[in-house]
């Protein structure tokens, strides 16, 4: 009797394992730099082969492992690709235009390299003003736009109180930008239910971001606020976006600038980073907006 029981605890550990592990070479992730036209590099994974290719590209600061959890979630169904776009994380930084535009070319070398199929990008926070220059300046191949905790105040005209503060905020970081930028993170990206290993992490990766990236990236996307409502209006399709719901999308300027209309899913309660805060919640809306593509 003793030795059934083991043996029936044996096979059923073993039949989970099983059902945990890849079945087979099509959800295997593969993790290389690719080398790009002006000899950066960029860290970047695949996996799967499926006609359908999701290409996650991370916020500012941080990287492509903040999507570990997507890649869980959906490399059964989908070709999944990350990126570590150059400058960030283990990338590299031998670039002196860093700029959304140039983000934007980096993405398209990529996906036409890898020849992949049917894009879908995913793009969180700065990535979502990146994914939608990709687009418009460079369509081939790409068949939908979703973007992560994005597009909140399309259209927004800064005040002078705000020009101000963006300035000195600004002057902060060239002075000391390892203190102010996690200070900045503490501040403005966590609610207060998110986890203290989240609110690590994030303050830590922003601390150890590269200045001399890190803020010529930030002002690239002040200055180009304008020219993303004129890329909204290009747009030949519908534009989603998965948003944690504490601080309101302001929808006016979408109503306006996009010819064929938004669709937002909204994550409860969470900070700027919704994919790693509540991942299984973010997960299924994500599904839910690839079953409307």
């Amino acid at each position: 009797m003793k030795t059934k029981t083991l043996s029936a605890i044996f096979l059923m550990v073993l039949a989970l394992w099983q059902c945990q592990s890849p079945s087979n070479n099509q959800v295997e992730e593969k993790k290389s730099d690719f080398v790009l036209s002006d000899g950066n590099t960029m860290e970047y994974s695949i996996c799967g082969n499926a006609d359908t290719t999701l290409l996650f590209i991370h916020g500012w600061n941080i990287n492509m492992n903040y999507w570990d959890r997507q890649l869980e979630a959906f490399c059964g169904a989908y070709t999944v690709a990350r990126l570590t776009l150059p400058g960030f994380g283990e990338s590299g930084a031998k670039r002196k235009d860093w700029t959304v535009w140039s983000y934007a070319k980096d993405i398209a070398e990529f996906i036409k390299a890898k020849n992949l199929k049917n894009v879908i990008l995913i793009g969180h926070s700065m990535g979502g003003p990146i994914i939608l220059e990709t687009k418009v300046n460079y369509p081939e191949s790409i068949i939908g736009l979703i973007g992560v905790d994005t597009y909140k105040d399309v259209g927004h005209q800064y005040t002078e109180q705000e020009i101000g503060e963006i300035e000195f905020f600004f002057g902060k970081l060239r002075d000391s930008f390892e203190v102010y930028s996690p200070i900045f993170a503490s501040a403005m990206l966590f609610h207060p239910s998110t986890d203290s290993i989240v609110r690590k992490r994030v303050m830590t990766d922003y601390s150890n971001a590269r200045p001399e990236v890190a803020v010529p990236v930030l002002e690239s996307l002040i200055k180009t606020r304008a020219h993303e409502a004129e890329l909204m209006q290009a747009l030949p399709f519908k534009l989603y976006m998965v948003n944690s719901d504490a601080e309101a999308s302001r929808t006016e300027a979408l109503d306006t600038l996009l010819p064929h209309s938004y669709h937002i899913e909204d994550v409860h309660a969470t900070g700027h980073f919704p994919m790693i805060e509540k991942a299984d919640e973010f997960n299924e809306a994500l599904k839910r907006v690839l079953k409307l593509l």
